[in-house]
């Protein structure tokens, strides 16, 4: 998870919701940006999203929201982790 806060707010984030996750900073929005999520509206909400990559890095799923509630699909997110999974094992 990357979030547009500083390291010591990802860390408090992580710690708050016991995630079994890495929590990263994104102080600058750079990463944010580098997968097409901006700011809209005036710039005053950060489009959310969830990117999955597979061990060398290759993107093997994106989606992007600008509605909080639909930032993430969960079935479709674990369908392509499955996927993920099974091309990858030894």
């Amino acid at each position: 998870m990357i979030g547009p806060g500083t390291v010591d707010q990802a860390r408090r984030y992580a710690q708050r919701f016991r995630l079994p996750f890495s929590v990263a900073a994104d102080p600058d929005r750079s990463v944010y940006r580098r997968f097409g999520l901006n700011r809209i509206l005036l710039r005053l909400l950060q489009r959310s999203g969830v990117v999955l990559l597979d061990g060398p890095g290759a993107i093997r799923f994106a989606h992007a929201a600008t509605n909080p509630e639909a930032s993430l699909p969960i079935q479709q997110v674990l369908e392509n982790l499955r996927r993920l999974a099974e091309t990858e094992r030894p």
